[in-house]
């Protein structure tokens, strides 16, 4: 997996976190900045979760309605379930 990429991330892996749970948590764009469903960058109101998210080895799940949310820009490698 390499490196850790922050000080929580480290923490959360010293902690032995197993699961990731993102629910409607905003993710970043291809641009890298976060964008609601309209595309409005909203940076200045979100705090940058993408990296906790996807920088441990643990097993990660995200609920999610409109594909803007972390982990759902992976959605061809994903496990996605419409209810």
């Amino acid at each position: 997996l390499g490196a850790p990429l922050s000080p929580l991330v480290d923490a959360w892996m010293a902690a032995g976190v197993t699961h990731a749970l993102s629910v409607e948590r905003c993710g970043k764009a291809a641009d890298g900045r976060p964008r609601n469903l309209r595309g409005v960058d909203i940076g200045d109101f979100t705090a940058p979760m993408d990296e906790l998210f996807l920088g441990g080895d643990w097993a990660r799940l995200a609920v999610g309605d409109g594909g803007n949310e972390i982990g759902m820009g992976a959605r061809a490698r994903a496990r996605i379930a419409h209810g």
